[in-house]
């Protein structure tokens, strides 16, 4: 199996909206090369991953160089996917995590990405954000765009001169079965490039959120809440009555806690993996949701600058209008107050 390392000297891409929402120890844009579509008939050949740590980019490739190798490949590739707080893809949900899992069956290996133990329990290791679906779902890119193909979507954002490959992944494959044969340096260095570059791709095509409402696409799709080590991952933003539910998973299974006060409650399971919070609003009047701060462990200075806080008040929405910023950063700031809570209440 080929190892490749090397440190990226590029700058970080993304806007400080998307550091408010995905800020984590380690991001992770992976990308995989196989020699087909189908998982159960196919091999993974290639793994790549551009890891942030907060301060540098750091390339990291794995190829086999031949198909018995593919086992090996797998689980050492596995390995660095977990060590990453929120992993990046495009279009990685419904094919590479799906194939990676696959293949792990198919190799007998006992692993799966967000996977589920005997008692039907599923345990999420790190936030999936999967820039495709988001196009897909949250931009009108493909009322005017002829697909929503990475590369096309890096034209649009005008960021494709970042590029050096000129080959598809379907070449790529062609390229793999040339190499295996020959052992052309040549050839090796134009599958890895290709790889390569959609890996550094992802980071850059976090600009998509520049073309979006990104405190929307957060309020539906959820976002990550980390604080040192701890993570929870919001699934779920939703009003009920006068009640703002927040609902979501806890990275790997680690504290159990349970927080019952007059303005919210609040639920951590191991069993389940999952957690709950409940916030009570101010009665709704004239179709207005509302939350006064000062009833909340929140810091208020941190609030004060938005439009829709006035005299410590923080609307959140009237009508069908929601104030999904709004929402969002009260939502994070209560779940960061309840981590270190938990945390306390773990350590007595």
């Amino acid at each position: 199996m080929i190892y490749k390392e090397k440190i990226l000297e590029i700058n970080k891409p993304w806007s400080k909206h998307f550091d408010r929402y995905f800020s984590a120890s380690t991001i992770g844009f992976f990308d995989i090369e196989s020699t087909g579509l189908s998982a159960a008939r196919n091999f993974m050949i290639l793994g790549g991953i551009l890891l942030w740590d907060g301060k540098s980019f750091t390339l990291k490739q794995y190829l086999a160089e031949d198909k018995k190798e593919e086992s090996k490949l797998l689980v050492s590739y596995f390995k660095e996917l977990l060590k990453c707080d929120i992993l990046v893809s495009y279009n990685g949900i419904n094919f590479d995590q799906i194939f990676i899992n696959k293949r792990f069956e198919q190799n007998l290996i006992p692993a799966k990405l967000g996977y589920t133990d005997e008692y039907g329990i599923t345990f999420h290791n790190f936030f999936h954000l999967d820039l495709f679906a988001l196009v897909r779902s949250c931009t009108n890119f493909n009322k005017f765009l002829p697909d929503l193909k990475q590369k096309t979507v890096e034209k649009y954002l005008n960021i494709d001169e970042n590029r050096d490959d000129l080959i598809s992944g379907a070449e790529s494959v062609t390229l793999y079965d040339r190499y295996m044969s020959s052992r052309d340096e040549s050839i090796l260095n134009q599958i890895l490039l290709h790889n390569s570059d959609d890996c550094i791709q992802l980071a850059y095509l976090t600009k998509l959120f520049g073309k979006t409402d990104i405190h929307r696409i957060a309020f539906l799709k959820g976002f990550p809440v980390f604080d040192n080590g701890t993570g929870l991952f919001i699934k779920s933003l939703k009003f009920r009555g006068n009640q703002l539910i927040v609902s979501g998973s806890q990275k790997g299974a680690k504290i159990s806690y349970k927080c019952y006060e007059m303005y919210y409650r609040f639920e951590l399971s191991t069993g389940e993996n999952e957690f709950k919070l409940i916030i009570e609003l101010d009665n709704l009047k004239d179709g207005y949701r509302i939350l006064d701060l000062k009833k909340f462990p929140v810091d208020i200075n941190k609030f004060k600058d938005m439009p829709n806080c006035k005299f410590d008040y923080l609307l959140l929405s009237k009508d069908d209008t929601i104030n999904y910023r709004e929402c969002n950063f009260f939502s994070k700031a209560m779940l960061l107050f309840l981590i270190k809570e938990s945390r306390c209440s773990d350590e007595n």
